[in-house]
């Protein structure tokens, strides 16, 4: 996982600790990792970039998810509930 979070890491031009205060930082690096090495989803609700930040150390999670080099399924928690078709009363 740790070998991952570094790819991660370096694809988002991110070096030695010097994340940027409008993109992902190093936990929510670990979680991507963790996430693609285990094959499974993950939930995220921060807001989706409807337009990738040219710097691409400003981009969030779900944004970063959707990179070719990472490549997880990454949904809201609403999402997650509707997939599993119960309805709250």
């Amino acid at each position: 996982m740790l070998a991952e979070a570094v790819t991660i890491k370096t694809s988002l031009g991110i070096k030695a600790d010097k994340y940027h205060g409008n993109g992902v930082g190093e936990n929510d690096i670990l979680i991507m990792a963790a996430a693609k090495v285990l094959g499974v989803e993950l939930i995220s609700n921060e807001n989706r970039q409807t337009t990738e930040p040219v710097v691409m150390a400003k981009r969030k999670i779900p944004s970063v998810c959707r990179l070719p080099k990472v490549a997880v399924v990454c949904i809201d928690f609403l999402d997650y509930i509707k997939g599993f078709g119960q309805v709250f009363q």
